[in-house]
């Protein structure tokens, strides 16, 4: 039981911090191509 509720939470930490980098990467990008004009 406790193995399964710590998967879980690792799950959705994996996820949680994927859609971050991946925002991250977003707003870098958009920072350039601001900068760039």
């Amino acid at each position: 039981m406790v193995i399964l509720v710590t998967y879980l939470i690792a799950l959705t930490l994996h996820f949680y911090l994927h859609s971050i980098s991946a925002h991250a990467k977003f707003c870098l990008r958009k920072v350039k191509y601001e900068v760039k004009r």
